[in-house]
């Protein structure tokens, strides 16, 4: 479901959706996001759930209690956030055999509500966990623009370079089809031309048409990337993320130049100028930023390399390549 104000729709019980018989007005369980919590008046729940970033087994074990004490027979639950507040209401779903799962995405960038993908981190030893499988697709998504004109400059930001590299890694996969291409070409063609507007204009009329763009963008390449996969570019954002805190979105991204020119497509030019836009809103894009060194680079690469998912990009993707793009990026 995709339209503004379409969120209220699911909270008020109205319309059907033979997938999931009739939508409830109310859920057993809800995961949200703390960013979102002065939204959750507008619904009716047994019971909530906060989910961090980077979240872990113990909130899937947190999630899992919820759902087990639970009073109804057709255990629902809604996941009201980001991709990583899904990614966790996806695999309690699964694992607590709940019989509905509604996707609310409030911000754009992550794909995870129309996706067969999830990710928890291991902290302790500074790795990402993948989960993939159909049983992890939400029931319904619900993608309401509406909610979206209040997230903070920056994680729109780095929720469109997310989108980019959903985007452009699906297009440079071997596995990828016409109809993969055809989406990750739209998405990238509404970013493109419309990154500067997103970030400028974010209230008002047009505030809710360029979030509609940006929403639309975030499903055209979710839909490739959950098709495909990810590659190079994910595989560099994991040890930038768990090791440095670098934003996934940015982490994801800071390749996506280097594959552009591997695969000799620097025409489609990866950057369209957000360099300079998260110079203007001050928002942070250098790697010593987020303190990483010149002799990181090394480690970072080998353990890129690590997740071995290197070899499904449509070139031969080289480490001396990688570590010469990261270092243009301190």
């Amino acid at each position: 479901m995709f339209l503004p104000g379409s969120l209220t729709t699911v909270i008020h019980g109205i319309g059907t959706i033979n997938m999931v018989s009739a939508i409830q007005p109310y859920f057993d369980v809800v995961f949200y996001s703390k960013s979102c919590e002065h939204l959750l008046y507008h619904f009716q729940f047994g019971g909530k759930l906060a989910i961090r970033s980077m979240p872990t087994w113990e909130d899937v074990d947190a999630g899992i209690e919820l759902v087990e004490e639970a009073v109804s027979v057709d255990k629902s639950v809604l996941a009201f956030g980001g991709g990583s507040v899904i990614d966790v209401a996806k695999i309690v779903t699964r694992d607590a055999n709940a019989k509905i799962l509604i996707a609310a995405p409030t911000i754009s960038g992550s794909g995870s509500e129309v996706t067969r993908y999830a990710v928890l981190w291991d902290k302790k030893n500074k790795k990402k966990i993948s989960f993939s499988g159909n049983e992890l697709f939400p029931h319904l998504a619900v993608v309401d623009p509406s909610i979206q004109l209040d997230v903070p400059v920056g994680q729109v930001a780095y929720s469109m370079l997310d989108t980019f590299s959903h985007a452009y890694e699906a297009y440079f996969h071997k596995d990828a089809t016409s109809t993969v291409k055809n989406f990750s070409a739209s998405a990238v063609s509404i970013l493109s031309t419309r990154f500067t507007q997103i970030l400028h204009t974010r209230t008002g009329v047009d505030g809710m048409s360029l979030k509609s763009m940006l929403s639309t963008a975030s499903l055209f390449a979710a839909s490739a990337m959950s098709q495909t996969s990810t590659h190079m570019c994910h595989s560099i954002s994991y040890p930038l993320t768990t090791r440095f805190g670098v934003p996934h979105g940015l982490a994801a991204f800071i390749t996506v130049p280097h594959l552009l020119k591997i695969c000799s497509a620097e025409t489609l030019n990866g950057e369209f100028g957000v360099y300079r836009e998260l110079d203007f809103f001050k928002i942070k894009y250098r790697l010593s930023e987020f303190g990483v060194k010149y002799e990181d680079i090394y480690d970072i690469v080998e353990e890129a390399f690590d997740y071995g998912k290197m070899d499904r990009c449509v070139v031969k993707v080289t480490k001396d390549g990688l570590i010469e793009a990261l270092k243009e990026r301190l």
